[in-house]
C-alpha cells in the first residue's frame, strides 16, 4: 500500500511536470487489484483519466463518478476534486453536451479558487473560454482569456500567455474589433519569441 502511494505520488510529479508519456508508462505496470486503500484507488482513477485526456486515449471516465469525486468531496480535497470536475467536463465535451460541460468547469472553477494551483486555474479558465466561444458568447470569452492570461503571467509560463492571447485575439476578431486583434496578435508573437 505504500508503495502504490509511492508510485501514484510519482506519477502525479511526472504530469506536473508534464512528462505524460513517462506518467503513462509507470501507470500501466500498476496492478489495480493491490490498490486495496480507497484513497490509492481514488488517486488511481483520477490519473488514469487524466491521462487518457491528455493523451487523447479512449477510457471510461465512469470512476470519477463512483469512486473519485465521491472519496475527494469526503476529504474535501479541493484541489484533486476540482481537477476531477474538470476532466468530468472535458467528457461532456466529448459528448457535444456543451451546457453540462460548463455547469462542471464552473464547479471547478470554484473549487480551484480555494486552491494555490494555478495552472488548474488556467486551464479551466481556458476551457470556460472555449466554451462560450463555441456558444457564441464572445464577452464571456474575452473575460475567461484575460484570467487565463494573468493566470500564465502569474506562473510566468510563456507559452501559455501566447496561447491564450492568440485566443484573445481571435475573440475580439469574432467581436469585429480590428484594432485589438492586431494588439493581441503582437502580443502573443512577442511572447512566443521570447520562448524560442
Amino acid at each position: 500500500s505504500k508503495v502504490a502511494t509511492e508510485r501514484l505520488n510519482e506519477i502525479d510529479s511526472l504530469i506536473t511536470y508534464e512528462h505524460y508519456d513517462s506518467a503513462d508508462i509507470i501507470l500501466a505496470k500498476i496492478d489495480t487489484s493491490l490498490l486495496k486503500r480507497i484513497d490509492n484507488k481514488a488517486h488511481y482513477y483520477l490519473l488514469r483519466t487524466q491521462l487518457a485526456c491528455v493523451l487523447r486515449k479512449n477510457d471510461s471516465i465512469n470512476m470519477l463518478d463512483s469512486i473519485v469525486i465521491p472519496y475527494y468531496t469526503q476529504t474535501a480535497n479541493k484541489e484533486k476534486l476540482a481537477e476531477a470536475y474538470y476532466y468530468k467536463a472535458y467528457g461532456k465535451i466529448k459528448q457535444k453536451n456543451l451546457s453540462l460541460a460548463v455547469v462542471f468547469y464552473k464547479h471547478a472553477e470554484k473549487l480551484a479558487s480555494e486552491t494555490n494551483n494555478v495552472k488548474l486555474q488556467y486551464k479551466i479558465a481556458e476551457s470556460l473560454a472555449y466554451t462560450n466561444s463555441v456558444s457564441g458568447n464572445y464577452i464571456l470569452q474575452r473575460d475567461y482569456l484575460r484570467k487565463a492570461i494573468a493566470f500564465a503571467q502569474t506562473i510566468d509560463n510563456k507559452d501559455l500567455q501566447a496561447h491564450s492571447l492568440l485566443n484573445m485575439a481571435y475573440a475580439q476578431s469574432c467581436m469585429g474589433c480590428k484594432d485589438s486583434i492586431v494588439y493581441y496578435s503582437q502580443k502573443a508573437m512577442r511572447r512566443h519569441r521570447t520562448v524560442q
